[in-house]
């Protein structure tokens, strides 16, 4: 399930008020994609993609773009937790 309009919304929202950076509306967000885990490792540990398979989400400022894991809920909280970090990274 990708990210629907609303949800970026409020991660941006949400992002911006915790990290104090100024928001940003969703159109001038990075691509936001779903990717499996091991296409995550492999972009932020290249060379050791095997140790970074705890890693769920992030902003890649190379591409740029925010990957997020496919197997997180998009519905559930706690899941949302780690896109919240890849959204405060990105607006930086």
């Amino acid at each position: 399930m990708r990210p629907n309009a609303e949800l970026l919304s409020f991660l941006i929202v949400a992002a911006a008020k915790l990290s104090g950076y100024p928001e940003i509306v969703v159109a001038e967000l990075p691509p936001v994609r779903m990717a499996p885990v091991d296409t995550i490792a492999g972009a932020t540990c290249p060379e050791e993609p095997a140790g970074c398979t705890g890693i769920t989400a992030t902003f890649e400022t190379e591409a740029p773009v925010i990957l997020i894991c496919d197997s997180l809920n998009l519905e559930d909280s706690a899941d949302n937790s780690f896109r919240l970090h890849a959204f405060v990274d990105a607006l930086q």
